[in-house]
């Protein structure tokens, strides 16, 4: 809490969705915190996405980037929320929605419908940060599996394509204290995870049409430009040194005495 409201640090996504899960347990909602196994990182789908903008693609490796891995070995290094409507609620359709404000770049700006019908009509679309589309659906080989024990698979397309990427997948179930802990611990101490190495912050501007990201000297601008087609357009400018590093944190991200080796992350 102090870290995230008072000192306006921000974190990863147990610290997000942790601080968020708090606030909708208050105002009486039920909160279960999950976890998730993230498919493709964003350097691979940057790749993917210039090989598209390319024409290097055609229908078939369309079709073969959309497929989401069998293979569910590996960490499940992501946590967000499953959430419950209160009981007293009778407009919500549906009894568990995923949320989850722990994306950076990425972040989901609506409850999701853990609904196996909303999925089977295939059109059904959530909106994401900076024109993204999330959109979910059970995995193939758990069709026979109850709503809340099953595995979900989460796509996302970005504005301007026909792909959409699979992006994390996760059980419909309740992950227990020491999984928590230990993806913290991963998070926080291990020099493989995929915190920053380097001084890091990224938030949306306040009109939402553009997000700034400062990692390291590099500092990255993204908008979205265009009428219903629209396009991704990044900048990139490289910092002449710490000083203007210090200045810039100040400037898009309201961060004031930075010290060199601290890592920030401002909330999204």
């Amino acid at each position: 809490m102090r870290k995230l409201v008072v000192q306006r640090r921000g974190g990863y996504c147990l610290e997000l969705n942790s601080l968020l899960g708090e606030a909708l347990e208050v105002l009486g909602f039920s909160v279960e915190r999950a976890t998730a196994k993230i498919v493709r990182g964003s350097s691979l789908l940057s790749k993917q996405l210039a090989r598209e903008k390319n024409s290097d693609l055609n229908e078939s490796d369309i079709h073969e980037l959309e497929v989401f891995p069998h293979d569910e070995s590996g960490w499940e290094t992501h946590q967000m929320l499953l959430v419950g409507v209160p009981a007293s609620s009778e407009s919500v359709r549906y009894e568990k929605y995923l949320v989850d404000a722990g994306l950076a770049k990425y972040s989901i700006l609506e409850p999701i419908a853990l609904s196996s019908t909303l999925a089977d009509e295939g059109h059904h679309q959530y909106q994401g940060a900076l024109g993204k589309r999330f959109r979910i659906a059970p995995a193939v080989d758990q069709a026979t599996e109850t709503e809340s024990g099953r595995r979900w698979n989460l796509s996302v397309k970005f504005p301007g394509s026909r792909i959409w990427f699979p992006y994390y997948t996760f059980k419909a179930q309740e992950a227990s204290a020491q999984q928590i802990d230990m993806i913290h611990y991963y998070m926080s101490m291990t020099p493989s995870s995929t915190r920053p190495a380097e001084p890091f912050a990224t938030m949306p501007t306040c009109d939402g049409e553009r997000q700034v990201t400062l990692q390291g000297l590099t500092l990255t601008i993204e908008q979205i430009e265009g009428g219903t087609e629209k396009e991704r357009v990044v900048e990139v400018t490289t910092l002449k040194n710490e000083e203007e590093q210090r200045e810039y944190f100040q400037r898009y991200f309201g961060i004031e005495g930075y010290q060199a080796g601290t890592v920030l992350v401002k909330a999204t």
